[in-house]
């Protein structure tokens, strides 16, 4: 799951066939270490011989038994029995020299976990293998329930970000901590909410956890004592909470049990909370926590943090596969110079869905030892803004804010600088960043809006089209109709689109259908409610004469225009989806969509 590059073994863990254990299913996993001393180092055998001293995450993750149950393999080396503290000894049979730039792996075969979805922190003790050798290796295992056929997968939906690239400022020392603060940020990127409204299915929770110990490729060791609690630059100090929610969510810290045990922080959505996350084009499609009290003295490189997410259902009969997202966190000295260290927005691509709305655009920045800011923005409507911070300034600091504009007619970039400042208001640097606000609907001459998102490489509208026009109908003959299904239309009331927008060809409707693997998956995922967010209606049809129009199949049939006299269909029956279907009786009136290609 890590990179094997840290210095001077790396080392990293893989499982085969999958990036996690899953609960009741034996697996075999390898652990990789490479000798990155850039020097050879001799291997011996006997009482003072080389060897491993291997800590699998007990009781976290496996009980005495199953670790009884592992068997380890790797040519020239043996695994003695399970000790009385949990550890696994790995001896060396073979004298020998372990070359530069080698790696050796282990091999771990029977490996059962039946433990509640979570993580545990592997680690590896290197003994007499030289003087370069770390005191210790880590990483993190992970269990979570077995994938499912049917269920949907959280990757096509849910991102998973940190800001700032999740870099995290080194502490010269204890009597100089700099608190660093990482922010994550849980996006929804489908058109629709996360889970549907009304009632909770499933047991949503996103578990964070990170590499613990004192190595480059840790975070912070997981040091406690009882007796005065959690102490700067550990593991157990650091506090979760939330930034930004514009629906409830939790964030729960966990409770040190025994050295034993490894924390693992706890986020979920409030009970209620039923949809998780809007839609991205909605202002609750995010929601931010904070992890504050970072405290790291471990040597500058790259470490995890591990964000399981787990229990996430659409509906009471679709469920998600859990997801493991390994963010990337880095560990890096302090800067010589005073000023911002980073500035920037957690949406650089602001959706405008409807223009009589107004855009949000959340801005952020991370500092050190700056006494003030100001932010200067392109935007004419967004007046230069001062903020002051108490004195003496603070090593290590964080500030956000909100700018609100009224939505653009057309997609237009807005520039923000932000300077800083010292306490004599003299300068000391600045930072830029850009938002794009992207406006995300059309409009016909009437007025109506239609939502738009990009499929592939195309642009559709995310609504029938229900402009009133000589040869369209009310869908059912229903006026009140329009508003749901649009209206339907014979071909010669095909020839007024918006400007740039057309109609479809068949290949166009078949590589939106192929977007979502075509026939029931593509019906399911394009129907209206789908996971894509297409919105398609089930409208029928319109033939005979105008004056009295016969309409046949809607609530059964969603029946669309495609170029050169032919149709795309949803069937409602048979819940799948078609294109190219001829259109036989020119009196045909049909539903529409039009597209844009990008």
């Amino acid at each position: 799951m890590s990179a094997i590059t840290d210095l001077p073994f790396g080392f990293a863990i893989t499982i085969t066939g999958d990036t996690m254990l899953r609960t009741g299913v034996a697996a075999t996993v390898s652990l990789a270490v490479a000798n990155n001393t850039e020097s050879p180092i001799p291997l011996a055998t006997g009482a003072d011989g080389s060897a491993f001293t291997l800590y699998l995450p007990t009781p976290d993750l496996f009980t005495p038994a199953q670790l009884r149950e592992i068997k380890i393999s790797a040519a020239g080396w043996t695994a003695g029995p399970l000790a009385d503290d949990m550890s696994i000894p790995i001896n060396c049979t073979q004298a020998g020299t372990w070359a530069s730039g080698q790696t050796i792996t282990f091999t771990l075969t029977g490996v059962t976990s039946t433990a509640p979805p979570g993580t545990g922190n592997v680690m590896m003790l290197p003994v007499n293998l030289g003087d370069d050798a770390p005191p210790g290796l880590s990483d993190s295992l992970t269990v979570a329930d077995p994938p499912k056929p049917g269920n949907l997968q959280l990757t096509d939906v849910l991102q998973v970000t940190l800001d700032s690239q999740g870099t995290v400022l080194r502490s010269p020392s204890s009597t100089d901590p700099l608190n660093n603060t990482l922010y994550l940020t849980l996006k929804n990127t489908g058109a629709t909410p996360l889970a549907a409204g009304g009632q909770r299915f499933g047991n949503p929770r996103v578990l964070v956890s990170f590499v613990y110990g004192n190595t480059s490729g840790a975070l912070a060791p997981t040091t406690y004592d009882p007796s005065v609690g959690a102490q700067y630059g550990s593991a157990w100090k650091i506090a979760s909470g939330i930034s930004s929610a514009q629906l409830p969510w939790t964030a729960t810290d966990p409770t040190y049990v025994s050295q034993d045990h490894t924390p693992q922080w706890t986020l979920a959505p409030s009970p209620s909370n039923m949809t998780l996350l809007g839609g991205n084009a909605t202002a609750q499609a995010n929601v931010t926590f904070t992890f504050s009290n970072v405290v790291t003295y471990a040597p500058a490189g790259h470490t995890q943090m591990l964000v399981l997410c787990t229990g996430f259902a659409k509906d009471a009969t679709t469920l998600y596969d859990p997801h493991l997202f390994v963010l990337d966190v880095v560990k890096v000295d302090a800067p010589p110079t005073r000023g911002l260290l980073s500035f920037f927005g957690p949406d650089p691509v602001i959706p405008v869905s409807d223009p009589t709305s107004q855009i949000t655009i959340p801005l952020r920045w991370s500092m050190f030892d700056v006494a003030s800011v100001q932010l200067l923005s392109t935007s004419a409507l967004a007046p230069a803004r001062t903020t002051k911070y108490a004195l003496p300034p603070k090593p290590v600091a964080y500030d956000d804010t909100t700018v609100i504009l009224p939505a653009p007619s057309s997609s237009q970039a807005v520039f923000f600088t932000l300077q800083a400042f010292d306490a004599g208001g003299g300068y000391l640097n600045s930072q830029q960043f850009t938002a794009y606000a992207q406006v995300s609907y059309v409009t016909d001459t009437n007025g109506h809006v239609y939502p738009i998102a990009l499929f592939g490489s195309t642009y559709w509208m995310l609504a029938n089209y229900q402009l009133a026009t000589a040869g369209s109908y009310d869908s059912g003959g229903i006026p009140a109709n329009d508003a749901t299904y649009g209206r339907l239309y014979g071909t010669a009331a095909l020839t007024q689109p918006p400007p740039g927008w057309q109609l479809p060809t068949v290949a166009d409707w078949n590589a939106l259908f192929a977007v979502y693997g075509n026939g029931k998956p593509a019906y399911a995922a394009l129907i209206a409610g789908g996971r894509s967010g297409f919105n398609a209606q089930l409208g029928g049809q319109a033939t005979g004469p105008a004056d009295n129009p016969q309409y046949a199949m809607q609530y059964q049939y969603g029946i669309y225009w495609a170029a050169g006299g032919v149709s795309a269909q949803f069937s409602g029956n048979s819940t799948s989806v078609s294109a190219g279907v001829p259109v036989t009786d020119p009196t045909t009136a049909l539903s529409v969509r039009f597209i844009r290609h990008a």
